[in-house]
């Protein structure tokens, strides 16, 4: 018993050994195993925190595919599930002065949505050569959090 005794005060930091008693070294050491608790769960919760950052992160990412013939446009969007994410997309691409003429909404999973748009471009549109049209992908059209375009 006294060699399990030295083995547990060898394993515990000089501060949780008051005296050399065996109570106070099994006090010692449940007050420790107490204090790796608490990091360890501190630790899980950081560790969760991240990753739903990254989650939010992708949120912020669609896919965004477009197809330009004239004044028609081929829009596909693949991103996360949100709420009110649609109405703000077609928010978004009526400011740019496209007009939805078909949509088409698929979901592969509870987490993840494709919206398909058949889009025309207005008379006033600004979007109409491919050097802006590659700026709207960088930039993303609303699917998300994220700014507006």
């Amino acid at each position: 018993m006294n060699e399990h005794i030295n083995s547990l005060r060898a394993l515990l930091p000089h501060s949780y050994v008051q005296r050399g008693e065996i109570a106070s070294i099994v006090g010692g050491a449940i007050n420790y195993v107490k204090v790796l608790r608490q990091i360890m769960q501190s630790l899980e919760s950081q560790k969760r925190t991240q990753q739903s950052s990254e989650v939010e992160d992708q949120t912020c990412n669609p896919k965004v595919e477009a197809t330009v013939i004239q004044n028609h446009v081929s829009l596909k969007v693949q991103c996360l599930k949100k709420q009110g994410q649609l109405l703000k997309g077609i928010i978004s691409l009526e400011k740019l002065r496209l007009t939805v003429l078909h949509l088409n909404i698929a979901s592969s999973s509870h987490s993840y949505v494709s919206y398909s748009f058949n889009l025309k471009m207005e008379d006033d549109c600004d979007l109409e050569s491919k050097k802006n049209w590659t700026r709207l992908r960088r930039r993303r059209i609303r699917f998300s959090r994220c700014s507006t375009i």
